[in-house]
């Protein structure tokens, strides 16, 4: 039996978290998430950083104990090598997340500074 599904959005991909079903949208904007409380962006599909390749995201999500946004830099390795976290300061709004976002997306040479300078698990 087949499944037809209207309405579907090819630019968007879906993908599984503990926070529930997470919809990435790859036009630009903001992904969207269905839990209100966790917010991610990819910010480069392909950084070098260090002889390895990364995709880079930043992730925002309310946390116990924090006001506002809890803001991290993740980059994860295209192939071998270690996962990369970076933290920011909080937000203290969802327009600060996306400032954020604006403010790193595309800037691959100061993402590569922050890969750089982190310090390895």
């Amino acid at each position: 039996m087949r499944a037809r599904c209207s309405g579907f959005d090819a630019r968007v991909i879906f993908s599984l978290s503990a926070d529930g079903l997470n919809a990435h949208r790859q036009n630009g904007s903001m992904a969207i998430s269905r839990s209100s409380s966790w917010k991610e962006h990819r910010l480069a599909d392909r950084l070098a950083c260090g002889g390895t390749e990364y995709s880079v995201d930043l992730v925002a999500r309310k946390a116990t104990g924090v006001e506002g946004w809890k803001v991290t830099i993740i980059f994860l390795p295209r192939g071998e090598g270690q996962e990369i976290k970076v933290d920011l300061p909080n937000a203290a709004s969802t327009a600060d997340v996306r400032r954020l976002v604006t403010e790193y997306e595309g800037a691959d040479d100061r993402l590569r500074t922050l890969c750089e300078g982190a310090p390895q698990a």
